[in-house]
Parts: C-alpha cells; structure tokens; sequence
C-alpha cells in the first residue's frame, strides 16, 4: 500500500512539473543541516542536494526561492514556487 501511495504522489509531482516551464523549490533556508541560506545567499543543504538532483534526473530546470515559513503555502499557490499541494486547490486555503 505505501509503495503505490509513493508512486501515485511521484507521478502526481512529475505532471505538474512536466507542465511548467521551470520547477521552483521553495524552502525557508533556517533550517540547517536541511536547508540554509550560505554564505552567497543561495539556498544550501540536504534539501538542496536532494532537490538538484531530482531535477537533474528528471532533466527539469529548476531553480530555489526563499519565503518564511508562514508563506509558504500561500505563496506556492501564488505561483512563486511551483505548486504541489492540494491546499492550492481550495478558495479558503488561500487569503489574498
């Protein structure tokens, strides 16, 4: 049962991602060693790893944006990242 909940969430991931353009990760970059902002200010760590490569694999571009972590939801639903979540589907779940 876990095997076929992954792969119905994998493909749902990579249809939204095959329709866009380009892929845009949203972290908040205060969680180290997860994810953090360096000393560049670009996003680093685990997640980075981990989502550049997904992104390589699935030949996608891709690129990271930065938003608190009480914004996240709404601004993924504002087309600031990419949206993967069903939050963006309801009219209540986002407040303009």
């Amino acid at each position: 049962m876990n095997k076929l909940i992954l792969s119905v969430a994998a493909l749902a991931l990579m249809t939204g991602a095959a329709t866009a353009d380009t892929v845009r990760m949203g972290t908040e970059g205060a969680y180290p060693p997860y994810n953090f902002i360096d000393d560049n200010g670009e996003v680093a760590g685990f997640e980075r790893e981990v989502g550049d490569e997904l992104c390589a694999r699935a030949e996608l571009t891709c690129e990271w944006v930065t938003n608190e972590w009480d914004t996240i939801i709404r601004t993924s639903c504002r087309a600031t990242t990419t949206p993967s979540s069903r939050a963006c589907r309801s009219p209540t779940s986002v407040t303009k």
